[in-house]
């Protein structure tokens, strides 16, 4: 999805496994400046550029993993079209593979917020954007993932549906608790 906007700052919010990460454009239109961010820290910066609409290719980490993301800059009347590309995808296809290939679960523990995400395609598990080690335990109508965070043991079953023909599902229990999946970023 283009962003459109006369110039100033475009900020995106680009959810991976391990974590969110802000990216953030600074297009000034009338000095020319091109200034990107990733997390709030400086990666890259033009000044007095004369070209105002073109690409911007800048890559960042993640956990380790090189991601590869292009601002394109396109002209629109008055006001300019920016599209964010990660990893070769527009933003909203990459976020819908995402939503696709992973399953994210926030929840308070001892007073502090925590997130896991397990990678459907792999079964890793990612505690609080860090990948951790896991073990499986494999039965007749599920399997079993488990793993540590902190003191508490973490489990994630995966089985039939028992609502949806032809489905998985993924739940999460810590402590034997069930936790409920987040969908704040399925939007």
């Amino acid at each position: 999805m283009a962003v459109k906007q006369s110039g100033g700052v475009i900020t995106w919010t680009v959810p991976l496994k391990s974590r969110s990460h802000k990216i953030s454009f600074e297009h000034g239109t009338t000095t020319g400046r091109r200034v990107i961010c990733v997390d709030d820290v400086e990666i890259r910066r033009q000044n007095w550029m004369f070209k105002l609409v073109g690409s911007e290719e800048f890559s960042f980490l993640s956990n380790g993993q090189e991601h590869h993301a292009t601002i394109s800059i396109e002209p629109m009347g008055f006001n300019y079209s920016y599209t964010l590309l990660i990893d070769d995808k527009p933003l909203d296809s990459f976020k819908q593979n995402l939503r696709r290939t992973t399953q994210t679960w926030r929840f308070p523990l001892e007073g502090l917020e925590h997130s896991v995400v397990l990678d459907k395609e792999t079964m890793e598990i990612y505690v609080d954007g860090t990948l951790v080690e896991s073990q499986g335990e494999f039965g007749e109508e599920s399997s079993e993932t488990h793993f540590e965070i902190g003191h508490h043991s973490g489990t994630v079953v995966t089985g039939n549906s028992v609502t949806k023909k032809n489905k998985i599902d993924h739940r999460l229990f810590i402590d034997e608790r069930e936790v409920d999946e987040d969908t704040s970023e399925r939007n």
